[in-house]
C-alpha cells in the first residue's frame, strides 16, 4: 500500500489514535514502574518500629533533637500518650504526643484522640492497638543521652512518587516534541512542494508540471493546479502570438507607405519617413521581445564571463564606456541568445542613460550574480519595480527619443525568470543605478 496516497483525514485520524495509545502506554508504564503510593495513615506498628529504632521504616520522618526543642505534651492527647506508653512499654514521662498543627490534624486521628481522652477505649484494647496516625500527629521519645527522638508520618514517599511521575511526564513531552516535529514535516511535505510550485508558477508560467504526490486530496489539487498552469501558459502564448502577428503584419503596409512616400514632396517625406522608421523600430522591438521570451531554445553550458566580455568589447568598439571587472568565471546551462539579449539590454541602458557601464561577475550561494552599474540619475524608488513592466517608461529621459519603447527591461526579467533566476534594480548610495541579475549555476 502506498502511504503517500492515503487521504489526509485518514492520516490525521491515525496520528491522533497513535498519540492516544502512546499516552495510555506511558501511563501504564508509570503505574507499573513507580512504587505504590501510601494513601492511608501510618499504622501503629510502623510508628512503634520507628520510635524504638527497629530498622529502617518507610512513610515516617525520624529526627533526634535536643530537649529544649521538644514541644510540650498536648493536653488533649494525654490519654493517647498513656495508650502509647503502655503499648511501647515506656514510662509516661519519656513519651510525648502532640499536634504539629491543629489544622493539620486529620479528622480520624482527632476522633481517636477524643475517644481515648473520654475513656472510650482501654489502653490494652484492640481498638487502641489499631490506632492510626496521620500527618498532624507527632510522637517523641526520651533517649538515654538526654535527646529526644521525634517521629511523625511523612509525605516523602508520596512526594517521591509525584516527582517520579513529573519526570515521566517531562520525559514524555521531550520525547513527543521531536516526534511531533517529524510527523508535522511528513504531513506538510507535499503541501510545501505544492506551495513551492505555486511560487514558481508566479515567476515562470512555463515551469514544469508538478508531479502528483501526497494524500488523495492534494493529488487532486495538484492535477487541478497543473491544468490551471497549462491554461495560463496558453493564455500567455496567445497574447505573445497576437503581439507577434500584429507586429509582423504591420510591417508590410509600412513598407508600402515608405515606397509611396517617394512621390511626396521632400519637406513632408522626411518627417513621414522618420515616423515610419520609429514605427518599424517599435515593431522590431516587439518581435524581439516575443522571440526572446517565447521561443523554446535548447540550453547548453555557457561561459558567462566570456559572454559578458564579448558584449562589452562589441559595445566598446562603438565608443561606449564599458568595463568588465576581473573575477571568477561561471559556467551555467542557458540559452545563448536569451542571455545575450538580457545583458545587451542592461549594458546598453547603462551606457545610454548613465554614460558608462561597469560590469561585475561573482558567484554566491551556488548562483551567478551579475551587477551592472552606471553613473546616471537613477530612478525614483517607486519605479524600481514598475520599470520591468512591458511598455512602461519612467522618467522623461528614458523615452523613445533616446531609444526604447519600454520592452527592454521586461525582456530582461522574462529571460532571467525563464532561467530560474531574478532581475532587480536599485539606486546606488551616491549616484547611479545598479542592475542585478541572479542565475542558478
Amino acid at each position: 500500500m502506498n502511504l503517500r496516497a492515503v487521504p489526509l483525514v485518514v492520516r490525521s485520524a491515525a496520528i491522533v489514535i497513535a498519540c492516544v495509545m502512546l499516552v495510555q502506554l506511558l501511563n501504564l508504564a508509570v503505574f507499573v514502574a513507580c512504587p505504590p503510593v501510601p494513601l492511608g495513615p501510618v499504622g501503629f506498628e510502623t510508628m512503634q518500629r520507628a520510635l524504638m529504632g527497629d530498622g529502617p521504616v518507610r512513610g515516617v520522618e525520624i529526627r533526634d533533637i535536643p530537649v529544649q526543642e521538644v514541644p510540650p505534651q498536648e493536653p488533649l492527647l494525654l490519654a493517647m500518650r498513656d495508650v502509647m506508653a503502655v503499648r511501647l512499654g515506656l514510662p509516661e514521662a519519656e513519651l510525648r504526643v502532640h499536634f504539629v498543627s491543629v489544622l493539620q490534624a486529620l479528622k480520624g486521628t482527632r476522633y481517636a484522640a477524643h475517644r481515648l481522652a473520654t475513656g472510650g477505649a482501654d489502653p490494652a484494647s484492640e481498638k487502641a492497638a489499631a490506632l492510626d496516625f496521620a500527618g498532624g500527629i507527632t510522637l517523641a521519645r526520651h533517649l538515654g543521652d538526654g535527646s529526644w527522638r521525634v517521629v511523625n508520618p511523612s509525605g516523602s514517599i508520596f512526594r517521591g512518587w509525584l516527582m517520579l511521575a513529573v519526570i515521566w511526564v517531562l520525559g514524555t513531552i521531550l520525547f513527543a516534541i521531536p516526534c511531533a516535529y517529524l510527523v508535522a514535516r511528513w504531513l506538510s511535505r507535499p503541501i510545501r512542494h505544492f506551495a513551492e510550485a505555486a511560487e514558481r508558477l508566479g515567476r515562470n508560467p512555463r515551469d514544469a508540471d508538478l508531479e502528483p504526490d501526497g494524500p488523495r486530496e492534494l493529488r487532486g489539487a495538484t492535477l487541478a493546479f497543473n491544468e490551471m498552469k497549462r491554461r495560463l501558459g496558453r493564455y500567455v502564448d496567445d497574447r505573445l502570438n497576437l503581439m507577434s502577428a500584429i507586429a509582423h503584419d504591420l510591417r508590410i503596409p509600412l513598407t508600402r507607405l515608405a515606397f509611396r512616400l517617394e512621390r511626396v514632396p521632400e519637406a513632408i517625406r522626411s518627417r513621414a519617413e522618420a515616423d515610419i522608421a520609429e514605427m518599424q523600430q517599435m515593431l522590431g522591438a516587439v518581435l524581439s521581445f516575443v522571440q526572446a521570451t517565447h521561443a523554446a531554445r535548447p540550453r547548453q553550458p555557457q561561459e558567462l564571463r566570456s559572454l559578458l566580455s564579448t558584449i562589452a568589447d562589441d559595445m566598446a568598439e562603438t565608443g561606449s564606456q564599458v568595463s568588465l571587472e576581473e573575477g571568477p568565471d561561471v559556467i551555467l546551462p542557458a540559452d545563448d541568445i536569451g542571455l545575450r539579449s538580457l545583458f545587451t539590454n542592461l549594458i546598453h541602458n547603462a551606457v545610454t542613460y548613465g554614460g558608462a557601464a561597469r560590469v561585475r561577475l561573482t558567484r554566491k550561494d551556488g548562483a551567478a550574480v551579475v551587477e551592472i552599474e552606471d553613473d546616471g540619475p537613477g530612478l525614483p524608488p517607486e519605479e524600481l519595480e514598475r520599470a520591468f513592466e512591458p511598455f512602461y517608461r519612467g522618467e522623461p529621459s528614458r523615452n523613445r527619443a533616446t531609444g526604447g519603447i519600454g520592452l527592454g527591461l521586461a525582456l530582461v526579467r522574462s529571460v532571467a525568470v525563464a532561467h530560474g533566476g531574478s532581475a532587480t534594480l536599485e539606486n546606488l548610495a551616491t549616484r547611479g543605478l545598479r542592475a542585478r541579475v541572479v542565475l542558478p549555476a
